[in-house]
């Protein structure tokens, strides 16, 4: 008898129902997840966010789990997140599926539920963003459709939980459906041969018939995960694979055979889903394509896509980097004024001279600049970021960066990866399962780090201000937003470049294509996104840097209070490293703290300070102002600056992006090469910089 496959649990303990959440990209499906388990799943308003399995158990119902699966168009698969949602929902051990459909986009959304319609799996349909189906005069017939499919349909507003009752409810008892699709005679007469074989190992005829249409299709990996769910001895597998022949065989004699099987079976659901629609849609006054259209004809416009992505980018860090300031004074002064208090009370309960140095000023000072130097920044530049993503402007980014990446040798998907880069390269790199192709999902995944992640770009805002502090000695400006614009358009060049270089060397191949779905545009919900970036965002990477930052302070304060031939352990090491930083234009404290940033880029600076200080001496108030003075008291030109910030830009990922890459790609090989590509830029770039400054200054 076939082998069940276990569902994922959610909280370490088994569910009594599992649900499995389905539906194309860009439905509301993450959104909807959210809500009814109050989870704080990453939504955005582009196709391939979702990658993995996130469960969780409904507020109201803590027995039953739900899993929000990877948005997908079909149950026949192609990429590696397709691959994902089409075993959970087949093979995954799933009681019922939801499958959520946009009310503006029901014909194509009904081709997924005609689909798993046909596998005989419990299904209730959720047709979601009925509130902007309204605002855009389409009416959807819930009713009318529910007895077209003979399963459960509910009208839902996914971030409005008053119309999600009906949708728990349907959950406790759904319909089993009796809807079947009748494919041409010569099809269903060996399929129906075929699934009386399957039978023997699969007591369910619907989802035997579901088998047999899908074996008769050349899928060499869905034959592999079919003949597993079967969990047939060698003899019933023979038996299977034997009849499977003799049923393509005999298609081929009737001239339905290959690529034409596919697209009878294709032209037939579409159809289905197209007599199905016009039953249950009415369109009255449809308002959709006058403001659509005027704003794709900015952002996607052949003159003004490149010049408006460029404005809104600097307009975000100019409002981060104008407004960051502030916070980050009151940050350092209240952590300047508790570090005294903790200071009497240390010395009131008679701590040991070097205990409390070790805890203040090595613990508790790290700490305090980590806060006060990276969560200003990132409190301003995510939920901005956020509500670029949640109004559908994202997917616009990477549809116009579909050409060059097609050019360079790759997928237009990369484009997607990148983007996601930009929130955190090891959710890039994961995202990279949206490829289809093995070459080019590689590509995206070892160039990936290239762009800059959450954890530098606080980073580079920092260095930068300080930077400008330093040359002019005024605040921020418009022209500092411009700069760091301008620096992720050369990370971007730079991808493209790599992509070139590695498609052309190490793995080159034919490029293929693919087609990106662009949603419609919606009003962000303000709040909603800005809470949830702040809280999962901002919060998980501040928590991760302390969590790093910690122990390293300790670490540098041992070293810089430690000596040995009356110099200090961590001066020992920056005078080793210091020759072959000074070749690149940085020197030995500014190698040994990005050495030490492993594990977190948002700790180099607060390491930098701590060394230059020697652990002991930076202190007060923490702002722009004071880091560029204690970067100009320990010997920064502008030439060092300018290198800095260059190797910011490009440095050997964080240790998070490698474990990720080598869990990805299973290969030390390519793990070593994700290293070595962006260190090799930002070294080289900073060796031509330092060298022409020795030339011509």
């Amino acid at each position: 008898m076939k082998k069940e496959k276990q569902a994922p649990e959610a909280s370490g303990r088994p569910s009594s129902l599992t649900v499995a959440l389905a539906g194309n990209p860009n439905v509301g499906k993450s959104t909807l997840f959210n809500s009814l388990t109050g989870a704080h799943a990453h939504t955005g308003n582009w196709a391939g966010k979702t990658v993995g399995l996130e469960c969780g158990s409904l507020r109201e119902q803590r027995d039953v789990m739900l899993v929000d699966i990877p948005g997908t168009y079909s149950l026949y698969s192609h990429s590696e997140e397709e691959k994902i949602a089409r075993d959970f929902i087949c093979f995954g051990g799933a009681d019922l599926t939801v499958v959520v459909c946009d009310a503006c986009a029901l014909c194509q959304n009904l081709n997924l539920v005609i689909q798993i319609l046909e596998t005989g799996r419990r299904l209730v349909v959720a047709v979601n963003l009925m509130d902007e189906a309204r605002r855009r005069g389409v009416t959807v017939d819930t009713e009318a459709l529910s007895r077209e499919l003979g399963v459960t349909v509910v009208g839902t507003v996914a971030h409005d939980k008053k119309t999600l009752l009906s949708l728990t409810d349907a959950l406790c008892s759904p319909p089993e459906s009796s809807y079947s699709i009748s494919y041409p005679e010569a099809i269903e007469s060996v399929v129906e041969d075929l699934s009386s074989i399957i039978l023997k190992y699969e007591h369910s005829p619907r989802f035997s018939r579901w088998l047999a249409l899908r074996l008769i299709d050349s899928d060499a990996e869905m034959r592999e995960s079919i003949l597993e769910y079967l969990d047939a001895d060698e003899a019933g597998a023979c038996e299977i694979l034997s009849a499977t022949s003799s049923a393509r065989e005999e298609l081929r004699t009737k001239e339905i055979s290959g690529e034409k099987y596919r697209d009878v079976i294709a032209e037939t659901i579409v159809r289905e889903a197209d007599r199905i629609a016009a039953c249950v849609i009415r369109e009255e006054n449809p308002r959709k394509s006058g403001t659509d259209k005027i704003l794709d004809r900015i952002f996607t416009g052949r003159l003004t896509a490149y010049p408006v992505m460029l404005l809104l980018l600097a307009l975000v860090f100019f409002a981060t980097l104008s407004l960051a300031n502030y916070p980050s004074s009151w940050l350092s002064a209240f952590f300047a004024y508790t570090e005294g208090l903790l200071f009497e009370l240390f010395t009131l309960l008679s701590f040991p001279d070097w205990l409390t140095e070790l805890l203040l000023f090595g613990l508790y000072r790290t700490l305090g600049q980590v806060i006060a130097v990276m969560l200003p920044p990132m409190l301003i530049f995510f939920p901005l970021f956020a509500l670029l993503e949640d109004s559908g402007y994202l997917p616009r980014v990477a549809y116009n960066l579909d050409r060059p990446f097609c050019c360079a040798g790759a997928c237009g998907k990369q484009a997607l990866t990148m983007c996601m880069g930009f929130g955190c390269n090891a959710v890039g790199i994961v995202g990279a399962r949206i490829i289809d192709s093995g070459r080019e999902r590689t590509l995206a995944i070892l160039t990936n780090s290239l762009v800059p992640c959450n954890g530098r770009l606080p980073m580079l805002l920092t260095l930068i201000s300080a930077f400008y502090i330093f040359l002019t000695g005024g605040a921020p400006s418009f022209s500092l937003a411009l700069t760091l614009t301008l620096l992720v358009l050369v990370s971007v060049f730079a991808t493209f470049f790599a992509t070139f270089i590695l498609s052309r060397t190490l793995f080159h191949g034919e490029k293929s294509s693919f087609t990106i779905e662009l949603p419609p545009y919606r009003r962000p919900r303000i709040f909603s996104v800005i809470f949830r970036s702040i809280t999962d965002k901002c919060g998980a990477i501040l928590l991760r840097a302390v969590a790093v930052a910690a122990p390293i302070g300790v670490v540098i304060w041992v070293l810089a209070n430690v000596n040995i031939g009356g110099e200090s352990i961590i001066s020992h090491v920056a005078a080793a490293l210091d020759p072959i930083g000074k070749t690149f234009g940085l020197d030995g404290p500014i190698l040994l703290a990005f050495i030490l940033g492993i594990p977190a880029n948002e700790i180099v600076i607060p390491i930098l300070l701590l060394i230059y200080s020697a652990g002991t001496s930076v202190g007060g108030e923490l702002n722009n102002f004071s880091i560029a003075a204690s970067l100009a008291a320990s010997g920064w030109t502008p030439i060092t600056a300018v290198c800095t910030t260059v190797f910011a830009l490009f440095h050997w990922p964080c240790s998070t992006s490698l474990i990720t890459v080598y869990k990805e790609t299973k290969s030390v090989r390519l793990t070593l090469i994700a290293f070595a590509v962006p260190t090799v830029i930002g070294l080289s770039l900073c060796f031509l910089i330092a060298l022409a400054a020795k030339i011509f200054i």
